[in-house]
């Protein structure tokens, strides 16, 4: 018990140093996407299947201070839990913790779903 108590002791300390934290999303609210590009003005309620499942992505991602030159803006992001999420508007799998002005690496099967979202309401990636 004492090692495991040490070692969260020395993860939260890590964590604190490296000037990561977590985000923590439970999708139960409303998610609404956004893009706004272009001649393009698109803000759509996302269904409750789809907000979980963007939730799903999301929740329990480490931010990383790190700034990917990928091209973020809020024009072309997700709203989920009163929390901005801006995607990558070049093909990147890297979301931007807008509130924190962090970010978190998604998985390509991750983002694929990402993209798709937002081609279904009518968004297109890349948009630089």
């Amino acid at each position: 018990m004492k090692r495991l108590l040490s070692f969260l002791v020395i993860f939260a300390l890590l964590l604190s140093l490296c000037g990561c934290g977590m985000v923590t999303v439970s999708g139960d609210g409303e998610a609404v996407l956004r893009f706004v590009y272009g001649e393009e003005n698109i803000f759509q309620v996302l269904t409750p299947e789809e907000a979980e499942q963007v939730a799903e992505i999301f929740d329990q991602k480490i931010l990383l201070t790190d700034s990917p030159s990928c091209g973020f803006d809020e024009d072309i992001s997700i709203t989920i839990d009163g929390q901005v999420f801006a995607v990558a508007r070049d093909n990147c799998g890297i979301i931007q913790h807008c509130d924190s002005g962090r970010y978190f690496p998604v998985s390509e099967e991750d983002i694929s779903f990402i993209h798709d979202l937002f081609e279904q309401y009518g968004g297109d990636f890349p948009c630089i």
